[in-house]
């Protein structure tokens, strides 16, 4: 069985995946991976392929500068989401071709799901911890500031749908216009595609 694994985000998204791709090899399987860039070399290490995708986290981040990192402004922050997205269907797409299953983890694969619909392949999204996943009792994460987790069920409902609601600003347009060119109908909702 041939593999792709594909995660956008820090070592802690990465790592998972490369021991994922390790026990899939000892069984007999071949896994490759699309990862940041900065990670390339360290998945080679292990005699895995690796497909880079994205922009090296390190520069974005400020490499292991502590403190939080200084987010571009918003209307930067929008462009990247949207290259972001025509980079995944075009890099990840290439990827999957002879795949018979495309695993993707982390909550920035946003192509990943409609690249497997188009290529007819089964899809499987990996959650690392329940909280990115749409629920009442809990708030969504929220990058640079932190809820209550003692919020009524309602408010965290309400809270979800104004995360659903980002997701689909940020990448919904771009996502349904890549969509309609791989010949898919557009999605209503980033968030539960």
């Amino acid at each position: 069985m041939q593999v792709l694994l594909s995660s956008i985000g820090s070592r802690g998204d990465v790592q998972p995946i490369l021991a994922l791709a390790l026990e899939l090899r000892a069984l007999g399987h071949h896994a490759r991976l699309c990862v940041a860039p900065n990670f390339k070399e360290w998945i080679e290490s292990y005699g895995l392929e690796c497909t880079p995708i994205g922009p090296d986290l390190r520069k974005m981040t400020g490499g292991t500068v502590p403190g939080k990192p200084v987010l571009p402004p918003k209307e930067q922050l929008q462009k990247m989401a949207e290259e972001s997205v025509r980079a995944q269907f075009q890099v990840i797409a290439e990827a999957a071709r002879g795949c018979d299953l495309l695993v993707a983890a982390g909550a920035l694969q946003i192509a990943a799901h409609s690249i497997a619909e188009a290529q007819e392949i089964p899809y499987v999204f990996a959650a690392y911890c329940p909280a990115v996943l749409p629920s009442p009792k809990y708030p969504p994460p929220k990058t640079g500031g932190h809820y209550s987790y003692a919020l009524p069920e309602s408010e965290n409902l309400q809270l979800w749908g104004q995360n659903a609601a980002e997701f689909d600003a940020r990448f919904g347009a771009t996502l349904n216009e890549e969509r309609a060119k791989a010949g898919l109908g557009p999605v209503a909702s980033v968030q539960s595609y």
